[in-house]
Protein backbone atom coordinates (compact mmCIF):
# COMPACT_ATOMS: atom_id res chain seq x y z
CA UNK A 1 0.00 0.00 0.00
CA UNK A 2 1.33 3.44 -0.91
CA UNK A 3 1.50 6.05 1.80
CA UNK A 4 1.53 9.75 0.97
CA UNK A 5 4.93 11.35 0.54
CA UNK A 6 4.11 13.76 3.37
CA UNK A 7 3.36 10.95 5.83
CA UNK A 8 5.97 8.40 4.77
CA UNK A 9 9.16 8.04 6.72
CA UNK A 10 10.42 6.62 9.96
CA UNK A 11 9.58 9.64 12.13
CA UNK A 12 5.84 9.56 11.37
CA UNK A 13 3.75 7.43 13.76
CA UNK A 14 1.74 4.63 12.17
CA UNK A 15 -1.60 6.20 13.09
CA UNK A 16 -0.61 9.43 11.22
CA UNK A 17 0.28 7.74 7.93
CA UNK A 18 -2.09 8.39 5.00
CA UNK A 19 -2.59 5.31 2.81
CA UNK A 20 -3.85 5.72 -0.76
CA UNK A 21 -7.55 4.84 -0.87
CA UNK A 22 -9.09 5.87 -4.19
CA UNK A 23 -12.60 6.16 -2.72
CA UNK A 24 -11.40 8.76 -0.21
CA UNK A 25 -10.30 11.32 -2.82
CA UNK A 26 -12.43 13.36 -5.26
CA UNK A 27 -9.73 15.09 -7.32
CA UNK A 28 -6.54 13.68 -8.85
CA UNK A 29 -3.82 15.76 -10.49
CA UNK A 30 -1.06 14.35 -12.67
CA UNK A 31 1.82 16.23 -14.29
CA UNK A 32 3.82 14.70 -17.15
CA UNK A 33 6.94 16.47 -15.87
CA UNK A 34 6.86 14.39 -12.67
CA UNK A 35 5.97 10.85 -13.81
CA UNK A 36 4.79 8.50 -11.09
CA UNK A 37 3.60 11.30 -8.79
CA UNK A 38 -0.10 11.78 -8.14
CA UNK A 39 -1.56 14.67 -6.15
CA UNK A 40 -4.92 13.81 -4.58
CA UNK A 41 -7.44 15.99 -2.79
CA UNK A 42 -10.41 14.94 -0.67
CA UNK A 43 -12.46 17.80 -2.14
CA UNK A 44 -12.54 19.27 -5.65
CA UNK A 45 -10.46 22.42 -5.48
CA UNK A 46 -9.53 21.61 -1.88
CA UNK A 47 -6.59 23.28 -0.19
CA UNK A 48 -5.28 20.17 1.56
CA UNK A 49 -3.61 17.72 -0.82
CA UNK A 50 -1.59 14.53 -0.51
CA UNK A 51 1.15 13.45 -2.91
CA UNK A 52 1.65 9.76 -3.71
CA UNK A 53 4.57 8.17 -5.54
CA UNK A 54 3.72 5.10 -7.60
CA UNK A 55 6.70 4.97 -9.95
CA UNK A 56 9.81 3.16 -8.80
CA UNK A 57 11.87 3.81 -11.95
CA UNK A 58 12.19 6.66 -14.46
CA UNK A 59 12.02 4.30 -17.44
CA UNK A 60 8.66 4.12 -19.24
CA UNK A 61 7.04 0.67 -19.47
CA UNK A 62 7.63 -1.44 -22.56
CA UNK A 63 4.53 -1.59 -24.72
CA UNK A 64 3.58 -4.57 -26.91
CA UNK A 65 4.59 -4.31 -30.56
CA UNK A 66 1.53 -6.02 -32.06
CA UNK A 67 -2.07 -4.86 -31.81
CA UNK A 68 -4.48 -6.66 -29.51
CA UNK A 69 -7.16 -6.50 -32.24
CA UNK A 70 -5.37 -6.63 -35.60
CA UNK A 71 -8.50 -5.85 -37.63
CA UNK A 72 -9.18 -2.77 -35.53
CA UNK A 73 -12.54 -4.05 -34.34
CA UNK A 74 -13.71 -6.16 -31.45
CA UNK A 75 -16.47 -8.61 -32.22
CA UNK A 76 -19.15 -8.58 -29.55
CA UNK A 77 -21.68 -11.37 -29.61
CA UNK A 78 -25.19 -10.26 -28.74
CA UNK A 79 -27.33 -13.30 -28.06
CA UNK A 80 -31.07 -13.70 -28.08
CA UNK A 81 -32.72 -13.47 -24.68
Amino acid sequence: MANSDESSGRNVPKENKQPFKVSKYKQFLYNKDTPGKLVASEYIGGIATSTFTFLKTANPPELPAEKAYPLGKLNIFVGQT
